[in-house]
């Protein structure tokens, strides 16, 4: 259970926050399971998020609005991916876009969704099977916060995100770093985003990194601080004291990243 070792260097506290924002899908979790799970989730998923400090889908409208000037965000159309409850969708129709739509294949989530009053369309099915009711090149702007985990999007959704998205239209993913090398189905993912710029699908913009400030606080509570002008018998003691956890802590604490992918769409 990778999950649960990952949070090994973490508090009795934090690490049941991160238990209960990121609810345990075993390895090989079926799509049926993903929707039975999140369904039964919908009616505290917001609250539960919160509480730990979650702030993918902030970093994803940030993003978006960053790229697009305010006075045309009203008229481009944005599909929010793995919409869940809408939390992307009230970012950025807070930010001034208004032509939002959503896909979401689970009831629960989307019934919380409706709720928000900020989405036009809404596709109740999952990406990866050929997203067949969405049509191709119709949305400038592609978002998707938090659909990239055990069960969830497979790799192949990529493509489906890439032909739904106009030529010169945008495709935002937010994901955790942890999930490239937990998760069987992207252990390759970000190859695989390569090769499609190889074949001239995608331009990569941009790959960043981010933690939340609950994130920010444990990784620094794990590594050692080293103050300005620090000697060097300082450094070589601190190294000393923690060279026997260095190596878990150090893959442990990466993988409390926060990934996010910019891309533009090439003709096709």
């Amino acid at each position: 259970m990778a999950q649960l070792e990952n949070t090994a260097h973490m508090s009795p506290d934090e690490r049941e926050i991160y238990l209960a924002n990121f609810k345990y899908f075993p390895p090989g979790a079926s799509n049926d399971l993903v929707i039975k799970t999140y369904t039964e989730w919908a009616p505290t998923y917001v609250e539960t998020l919160r509480s730990g400090g979650y702030t993918g889908y902030v970093l994803a409208a940030d993003e978006v609005a960053s790229r697009v000037p305010e006075d045309q965000r009203h008229s481009l159309r944005v599909l929010d991916v793995a919409a869940g409850v809408g939390s992307v969708g009230l970012e950025l129709s807070s930010r001034g876009f208004k032509l939002i739509d959503a896909l979401e294949p689970s009831e629960g989530m989307m019934k919380r969704l409706e709720t928000t009053g900020v989405y036009t369309k809404k596709y109740l099915e999952l990406l990866g099977d050929g997203a067949k009711s969405v049509p191709s090149d119709a949305y400038d702007v592609l978002v998707c916060s938090g659909g990239m985990l055990e069960g969830h999007i497979p790799a192949k959704g990529i493509d489906d995100m890439i032909r739904i998205t106009k030529p010169g239209g945008l495709i935002v993913i937010v994901m955790r770093a942890e999930f490239l090398h937990q998760v069987e189905e992207y252990k390759g993912l970000e190859r695989y985003f390569d090769s499609l710029q190889e074949k001239g699908n995608w331009t990569k913009l941009e790959k960043t990194a981010h933690m939340s400030p609950d994130e920010r606080e444990i990784y620094l509570a794990n590594f050692p601080y080293f103050p300005s002008g620090s000697s060097s018998e300082l450094v070589f003691k601190i190294y000393t004291d923690w060279a026997s956890t260095y190596v878990e802590v150090s893959i442990s604490l990466t993988d409390l990243l926060i990934k996010q992918y910019i891309y533009l769409i090439n003709d096709h």
